[in-house]
């Protein structure tokens, strides 16, 4: 085993409030329309309603409709907001998203005990890599690992954004293992769901842990097992240990 492969959310990092955060953002955001826009400027709470909210149930319904092309994030922010009247141009329309990006990310949470393991396991000489559904954009996602002490550890991120595909769609992980330069039967994945993270590396030739520490599935309903089930990250130095007979 030489290379061990996380996903993120609900794996790494878990999600907490941030409501006050975005409501200061959009703020922000409603200074920006004043200055480049004509048409009636709405509340803060409206935006928010029209924007944030429309955004997640356009993301979230393509999911349900188990979409593996990744959506534009840009373009739904372009669409919102065309819709309220503003014509902006590429550059606000950025900017927005990026001020709304970081107001959501202020409720990441990082359990410390997360961390170390990805520490001890980068020291063990483990390559260390992401792959990631997620429809925001990439530089800001490494910035979020950046600023959680998370990024350096990590010899590759692999973005759905990045990449306009989506787990399980079998060529993510194909990209993974490439920039690693690692066979997929010298790797490990790690994540929180059955079919992304479990199903998909196991058909991709990997072995795969499934972590229920921020969310559970249940492995014995699953279509293909995990090689492992884990509550928390730090369990993962054992697993590894035993597989490589130590």
């Amino acid at each position: 085993m030489r290379a061990i492969v996380f996903d993120l959310g609900h794996t790494i990092i878990d999600f907490g409030p941030a409501e006050d955060a975005l409501r200061d953002a959009y703020s922000q955001v409603l200074t920006l329309l004043r200055a480049t826009a004509s048409a009636e400027i709405p509340s803060a709470e409206h935006l928010i309603e029209r924007v944030t909210y429309r955004i997640f149930n356009e993301i979230n319904a393509s999911y349900l409709r188990q979409e593996l092309e990744e959506l534009d994030i840009l373009r739904l922010f372009d669409a919102a907001l065309h819709d309220l009247g503003f014509r902006l141009d590429a550059a606000t329309i950025l900017q927005i998203a990026e001020l709304e990006h970081r107001a959501l990310s202020t409720g990441m949470v990082l359990p410390e005990s997360n961390r170390d393991t990805i520490a001890q396991l980068h020291a063990e000489g483990f390559k260390i890599g992401l792959v990631s559904n997620v429809t925001l954009l990439p530089h800001l996602m490494r910035e979020d690992m950046a600023r959680l002490g998370l990024l350096d550890y990590f010899d590759v991120t692999v973005f759905s954004s990045e990449e306009m595909i989506r787990k399980p769609h079998p060529r993510i992980y194909q990209v993974v293992l490439e920039r690693l330069e690692v066979a997929a039967a010298e790797a490990t994945f790690v994540g929180d769901r059955l079919k992304e993270d479990v199903r998909g590396p196991k058909e991709a030739g990997m072995r795969a842990v499934l972590t229920t520490q921020f969310r559970h599935e249940d492995p014995s309903e699953a279509e293909v097992r995990p090689d492992g089930v884990v509550t928390s990250l730090a369990e993962l130095p054992d697993i590894l240990a035993r597989w490589q007979g130590r």
